[in-house]
């Protein structure tokens, strides 16, 4: 008997050993230390799959029927930021915001909040447009049409307080501009709920009106002045008349003269003197196309003295000084100005370059395309050729770099199918790298992503081939190995692609992604299925069907087990579960989302119906079928 006793402890011993070892190997495999775990209950709460979405929806827009619930005020140890509802969800849209407050819209009646939460103004409007220096149109009475986008009623203005200075009563109200804003009466409303006729007048911010409505219609007011309308007839919308400027007591300054006209800026304003309305509609289209032909435009001064007389085939606008113009253009079969010779004029009138171009782009840091014949070159702002004309393209970035381009063979419609790319120095119009890729970007000062062996489909697309670093003296850096290559990070990283298939426009399917730096190093080398841009420093990656986020150094913030991810800030991460997919399209209709921190940590568990966008620290939120905002702040 004390045998058979001896003999059984160690069997005893042994077995609750192996029941021991063997829990605690399951416990290490398929214990889900993320935030998300596979069953049950959620890291880091007490809360079950039960308890998520207890609170019921509600019912009105009567804050005393919103209490406080499980998620308010919900803090983590291992967490350096709180989330707190700052307007508890209650609407059925919260739009972005602007000047500090947003559109909320509930039961097709639309009001603001501001970034404290409170509504300034409740939803009882049928329609609000943002607000524009301290003010914002409002309206009542609209319809809705099949779409649910509201069209008619009337229109008013209210300030940030919620006041309405202009009680609703014009069939439009526009923005204000300069503190004035234009309004709309005594218009009809076409089959697309657009009033394209009525007369147009303007109101102050106090919205007393400074020019009564008496014009076909009016431009917004800069430099005290706004252009008007008088004398034009109805189609489809206004056609021709005759156009003026006013100021802001409604005198006019300016008589209407000219068939075109465009805002004051700086003291000038581009007009367009003659020219004939034509309607290129062919018979089969349901609407007209009206549009005026021909005609030179000019640039007036505030009195409407011409600074430079109307001479020019295109609009005259300055950037930095200078205005690209054209001359001696023909009209096309679509009614636009093709051909003529280009140069530049100051606002002065001078000519600095006279027109001699083919064509001249408009200037970016100092250059400008130009086209001789079929040749590309880039010019400074004297017209010096920096880059000579004697390309098929030029392309300029601002590292001082200009990727040009030779063509050999065409296609049927003109388009290059061969040729070769490599860099030019813009300062000496020097070719650093010589035409010998199919394929070339700038990715800085320093470096360039070259391409080969590639092939040429019909429509000029070059498919397949490889991509590769090198630097501006042609020295490789990194062998052409990649399928493609893309700089989407501040942090200096590369996103690259390997063992995808070409298709048929330029890309590659499939393959896996990673990233290397600027040395062409792989800080993490290619093994996720889809790669999204880095914001502030993450990306999210995907592997399957599986979603995770990578920050600069290669390091997994978030494991790869969510079905969508997105990085709404620098410190924020939105992650989804439970994901439903339309059968139709693939995308998402629902599921349920959470938030992280930027090292992965939890901030709320997966329980919102959606996010939305994130300003300031605040954020829209989707919870039981209702929008609220949330702020996400710092833990004290």
């Amino acid at each position: 008997m004390e045998n058979k006793k001896s003999f059984a402890l160690p069997i005893i011993i042994t077995f609750v050993a192996v029941i021991v070892i063997a829990a605690a190997i399951g416990f290490f495999f398929f214990h889900d230390s993320s935030p998300l775990q596979r069953e049950g209950t959620i890291s880091g709460t007490n809360d079950t799959e039960d308890d998520v979405g207890t609170t019921p929806p509600p019912t009105d827009s009567n804050e005393d029927d919103y209490e406080n619930n499980d998620i308010d005020e919900l803090t983590r140890d291992n967490v350096n930021l709180t989330f707190s509802w700052v307007a508890e969800p209650r609407y059925d849209e919260i739009q972005s915001f602007v000047e500090g407050f947003a559109v909320i819209t509930y039961n097709n009646r639309r009001g603001f909040i501001n970034t404290n939460g409170i509504e300034i103004v409740p939803p009882r409007y049928t329609s609000v447009w943002n607000f524009s220096e301290g003010f914002a149109p409002v309206n009542i009475d609209a319809e809705f049409n099949e779409w649910g986008s509201p069209f008619g009623g009337v229109w008013g203005v209210i300030d940030t307080q919620g006041n309405e200075i202009l009680s609703p009563r014009y069939d439009s109200v526009r923005n204000f501009h300069n503190g004035i804003a234009t309004f709309q009466v005594g218009s009809t409303m076409n089959e697309w709920g657009d009033r394209t006729d009525g007369h147009w007048g303007a109101i102050d911010i106090t919205g007393a009106i400074v020019v009564e409505a008496v014009y076909d219609d009016q431009l917004h007011f800069s430099d005290g002045l706004a252009a008007f309308r008088i004398n034009s007839w109805m189609d489809d919308w206004r056609i021709g008349g005759e156009w003026g400027f006013i100021d802001t007591t409604g005198r006019e300054v300016i008589p209407p003269q000219f068939s075109d006209a465009l805002p004051f800026a700086e003291g000038f304003a581009t007009v367009r003197v003659g020219g004939e309305w034509v309607n290129l509609a062919d018979e089969e289209q349901e609407w007209s196309d009206w549009r005026l032909i021909g005609g030179h435009w000019g640039l007036i001064d505030t009195t409407g003295s011409f600074v430079v007389y109307p001479q020019y085939d295109h609009p005259i606008g300055f950037l930095d000084g200078l205005a690209v113009v054209s001359t001696g253009g023909m009209l096309n079969e679509f009614g636009h100005l093709t051909g003529g010779l280009w140069g530049l004029i100051d606002k002065t009138g001078r000519e600095v370059v006279p027109p001699q171009f083919d064509w001249v782009g408009q200037f970016y840091e100092g250059y400008a395309q130009v086209r001789i014949g079929e040749y590309m070159g880039l010019i400074d702002r004297t017209g010096r050729l920096a880059v000579p004309a004697i390309y098929n393209s030029v392309l300029f970035s601002s590292t001082g770099l200009a990727m040009v381009f030779s063509g050999e063979e065409r296609n049927e419609h003109g388009q290059f199918i061969s040729g070769s790319w490599g860099i030019a120095d813009i300062a000496t119009g020097q070719e650093l790298i010589p035409l010998l890729y199919d394929d070339i970007r700038v990715i800085n000062a320093e470096m360039i992503a070259v391409r080969v062996d590639t092939q040429a489909n019909e429509w000029g697309s070059r498919t397949g081939g490889s991509w590769g670093l090198v630097d501006t003296a042609g020295r490789q850096i990194v062998p052409p190995i990649y399928d493609n290559l893309f700089v989407t990070s501040e942090d200096g990283l590369i996103q690259v692609q390997v063992d995808g298939t070409p298709n048929a426009w330029e890309w590659f399917d499939g393959g896996l992604w990673g990233f290397i730096d600027m040395t062409g190093q792989e800080v993490a080398s290619p093994q996720f299925d889809e790669m999204r841009a880095f914001h502030n420093g993450l990306t999210p990656v995907r592997i399957g069907d599986h979603w995770g986020v990578v920050n600069a150094t290669g390091y997994i913030v978030a494991p790869l087990v969510f079905d969508d991810v997105i990085i709404m800030s620098g410190d924020i991460i939105a992650v989804m579960i439970d994901g439903v997919r339309c059968e139709e399209w693939g995308h998402f209709i629902r599921g349920r989302w959470g938030l992280l921190d930027r090292h992965g940590n939890e901030i709320i568990p997966p329980r919102f119906d959606a996010v939305g966008t994130y300003y300031e620290g605040l954020m829209t939120i989707m919870y039981n079928g209702r929008w609220g905002l949330a702020r996400i702040a710092a833990a004290e």
